[in-house]
């Protein structure tokens, strides 16, 4: 017996645009529905928060962007993830990963902003209650780096990278990436000639 699928809800930007890419990142937080525009290539990115009505209909109650004073692309909102109070989001063009945290209000305030040491940084992220991951999953020049942080009160502390240059460039490594309790599990589809790995980290 099959199930049929139907969609339940239907997101557009209020002025959607060639080229645009809205919904290249989602994520989910409490009732919201938190949706990357970060990978546009004539415009700064944006970050939507959708909020569900009585109705079912999504209504966007924040645009969340870099704060960079700029008019350019920058890739934010190339990757996102949440928690219930916590929000990550990604810019490999800039290398920067933005901290959120929700207010008593209920809105998302940007806290800080994380600066990587490495190409690629903020391609895929990841977070959990205690801990949050940021990856560049790598090319054909480059193996794959996952950067592994702890939640604290006051952001995100640095805990330590992790590459495996045995696995070869273009291994992938990084390119998902998932948190069970102090577990992290790391995708690495190309590695193998392409059969794909995944690793799992004690945190």
């Amino acid at each position: 017996m099959h199930r049929l699928i139907f969609p339940l809800l239907f997101l557009l930007t209020i002025s959607p645009a060639a080229a645009q890419r809205f919904g290249n990142a989602v994520s989910v937080s409490q009732h919201e529905i938190i949706a990357g525009d970060g990978e546009s290539q004539v415009h700064p990115g944006i970050v939507y928060v959708f909020d569900i009505d009585d109705s079912g209909n999504g209504v966007t109650t924040q645009k969340l962007s870099s704060g960079l004073s700029t008019d350019e692309r920058d890739g934010f909102g190339q990757s996102v993830a949440a928690t219930d109070d916590a929000l990550i989001v990604g810019s490999s063009f800039q290398q920067t990963v933005t901290v959120f945290n929700r207010t008593t209000e209920g809105d998302w305030a940007q806290q800080h902003v994380l600066s990587g040491s490495y190409e690629g940084f903020g391609t895929v992220v990841s977070i959990s209650e205690k801990f949050a991951a940021v990856s560049d999953p790598g090319n054909a020049e480059r193996s794959g780096t996952v950067s592994v942080f702890q939640r604290t009160t006051t952001g995100l502390e640095h805990m330590q990278d992790v590459s495996l240059d045995s696995l070869g460039v273009n291994s992938a490594f990084g390119a998902s990436m998932t948190f069970i309790g102090n577990e992290l599990f790391v995708g690495a589809p190309n590695h193998s000639d392409a059969t794909g790995s995944v690793f799992v980290y004690q945190l």
